[in-house]
């Protein structure tokens, strides 16, 4: 609902509102940046791995990770509207190509100050519109072949001026950060929420928990921050998404004057808006999207049409003959809005707890992150390890001291050390200096040993690194060969 400051009132507190949302984009993209960091540089650079030391990982990467997602973030959304033609399959069209569309367009863009912006056309018989860009210049309104052959003059031009509102307002370059954040979110949390067969899920954990103990704490917090996060993400994409909806409704009512015609095109457009082969999510810029689940984009098409019938009153109830110009093959009854009126809409701050509870509607994973068989994996690495440690149950401070992930991290360490040394002795073979690098083997076979010793169940793994002659040092030897040959 609009407050009594009015329309500009709303879209100036919705700006400030998405600065805030995009605050959170930037720490969700840093919590993504963490868990693809921490096992690289768990090994090549412990002394600055997050984990490890969280003071050293912001005095080396922070900067770095920021600047990284900043150049990413950019080039992605210069890319934006030639991303959504190669996905969205749209072509570009000119009067001669659609004349009834254009002929829509063009007055429609000059009357709300726009520039004409250039008209796409999906192939599609689903009845939807979207708008795209980065500046007012250089925009696209895109409707489908459905919505054209579908709705009235009068109809089509409240899409119209919808989408024009959308770029009047910023909210396309608004919904493509949003839409490239969140892609950026995916790119890095998915791959490690990827399930595997029913089988590795139910006795992998427990498996490895009963090798490792902390492996079990580590798979549990990465599970839930990485869900937390992508969770975090499509929710803010989701509240963005929702208010702009809103507001381009109600500017599109201002520009057209025909509340009773938007209506009419948001009741034909519902149930029938799904373009075929479209990645999920990919909706969140259209006119009418998923309003439910873990991929919810829009608000509820009642929640709409109940807000354009509060701000307009009357002239929402009245259905004045409407302008039709396709062929009679295509024409329709008119339809009748009295089922159109619904109850008052929820209050605002009710609306963000009905969003939260949307996109935390997930069938494969629970709040933690886990698929049921990892679930019950879980609760059988916990019993395993109350078993295995029955005899310490009343020693809570022992027990805790098997979460203990320091061994892991003298493992990563020592192991790095010791590749270090296996690539500076490649280096040195193929004669690339600044890669090279000379490492006295009974030195580092005296480190690894010591290392071992701290090392817990990883601890044969360096024992074994440090004796075997054709292991770690086998380029080592293959060089100490070729100088005794000479």
């Amino acid at each position: 609902m609009l407050r009594v400051n009015g329309l500009f009132g709303w879209i100036a507190a919705n700006d400030r509102r998405s600065l805030v949302l995009f605050a959170g984009f930037l720490a969700a993209f840093h919590v993504g940046a963490v868990l693809a960091l921490y096992l690289p540089l768990a090994a090549l650079d412990p002394e600055h791995a997050p984990v490890f030391t969280w003071v050293g990982y912001a005095s080396r990467y922070l900067v770095l990770v920021t600047l990284a997602g900043i150049i990413l973030f950019v080039a992605l959304l210069l890319w934006h509207v030639h991303a959504v033609r190669r996905v969205m399959a749209f072509t570009f069209v000119d009067e001669q190509d659609e004349p009834r569309l254009c002929r829509i367009v063009e007055p429609l863009a000059l009357s709300m100050g726009l520039p004409v912006p250039y008209v796409g056309v999906i192939r599609s018989s689903a009845l939807n519109a979207f708008a795209c860009g980065i500046r007012r210049k250089d925009a696209v309104v895109v409707v489908t072949r459905g919505l054209i052959d579908g709705l009235d003059d009068d109809e089509l031009a409240g899409v119209v001026a919808h989408e024009l509102a959308h770029i009047r307002n910023g909210d396309i370059r608004l919904m493509a950060a949003a839409n490239v954040c969140l892609r950026l979110l995916d790119l890095l949390i998915t791959p490690r929420m990827k399930e595997t067969t029913p089988l590795k899920e139910l006795v992998g954990l427990p498996i490895l928990t009963l090798w490792f103990p902390p492996i079990l704490v580590f798979v549990l917090i990465v599970s839930f921050v990485a869900q937390s996060a992508l969770k975090a993400g499509r929710l803010v994409r989701l509240l963005i998404s929702s208010s702009r909806e809103f507001i381009a409704d109600a500017v599109a009512v201002e520009a057209t004057q025909n509340p009773a015609a938007l209506i009419s095109a948001l009741r034909k457009v519902h149930g029938h808006s799904a373009i075929a082969g479209l990645p999920s999510g990919q909706d969140a810029m259209m006119i009418d999207g998923a309003a439910e689940g873990g991929l919810a984009t829009h608000p509820r098409m009642d929640e709409r049409v109940n807000a354009i019938i509060a701000m307009t009153g009357s002239m929402a109830l009245i259905a004045p003959a409407r302008r039709d110009t396709r062929p009679d093959a295509l024409r329709r009854p008119a339809d009748h809005l009295c089922d159109a009126f619904v109850s008052p809409g929820r209050r605002e701050a009710f609306r963000a707890m009905s969003a939260l509870r949307r996109v935390a509607t997930d069938d494969t994973r629970n709040w933690l992150g886990l698929t049921r068989n990892m679930s019950y994996g879980v609760i059988l690495a916990v019993a395993a390890i109350l078993c295995c440690n029955a005899k310490r149950l009343d020693r809570p401070a022992v027990l805790i001291e098997i979460f203990d992930p320091q061994p892991f991290n003298v493992f990563l360490a020592a192991a790095a050390k010791g590749m270090a040394c296996n690539i500076g002795a490649i280096a040195s073979m193929a004669n690339v200096p600044h890669l090279a690098r000379k490492c006295d083997p009974k030195e580092l076979s005296a480190f690894l040993s010591v290392q071992s010793e701290h090392a817990g169940p990883f601890g044969a793994m360096l024992t074994m690194m440090a004796d075997a002659p054709d292991g770690t040092f086998a380029s080592t030897k293959i060089i100490r060969n070729k100088e005794v040959g000479r």
